[in-house]
């Protein structure tokens, strides 16, 4: 009965383990996608500056093509904080599904020592069942040789 608990045991902690298998997996998405992410942004600051740069260049007086500059600009900030947005709240999702994997990496752990604990009870009582099954041989045969 005592094998069996441990066997039994042991696809609890596979199970535990292929879950935690998938948040580690889930968790490599998130930051590929959190690093895409930010490199979008840095894209979109880095075409804004190179776009001030520019506009600063030329010094244009006409009214008409001030206020297209001064409404690109503002698109631009716009899409910026709208991208920052996006990182802040992929940061939020990651950190949730960092917990949970740890969380999980704990209970694995937890889990894995447990079997380790079945298995070496298991182990004792199949060492006590040898002792005895040799101490019965030994007294076996000083009964017969004493006959």
């Amino acid at each position: 009965m005592a094998a069996k608990r441990a066997k039994r045991f042991a696809v609890v902690v596979e199970l535990n383990q292929a879950e935690l298998d998938q948040i580690a997996q889930q968790l490599a998405e998130q930051e590929q996608r959190l690093l895409q992410e930010r490199a979008k942004y840095q894209q979109l600051e880095d075409y804004k500056n190179d776009y001030f740069a520019s506009i600063n260049a030329v010094a244009s007086t006409n009214i008409q093509a001030l206020q297209r500059q001064r409404s690109f600009v503002e698109r631009m900030d716009v899409a910026c904080r709208q991208q920052q947005g996006l990182i802040d709240e992929l940061q939020t999702q990651r950190q949730s599904v960092v917990e949970l994997w740890q969380q999980q990496q704990q209970k694995v752990e937890k889990l894995q020592e447990l079997l380790q604990q079945y298995q070496q009870q298991e182990q004792r009582e199949a060492d006590i069942a040898e002792q005895k099954m040799i101490d019965d041989l030994v007294t076996q045969r000083r009964g017969s040789n004493s006959l």
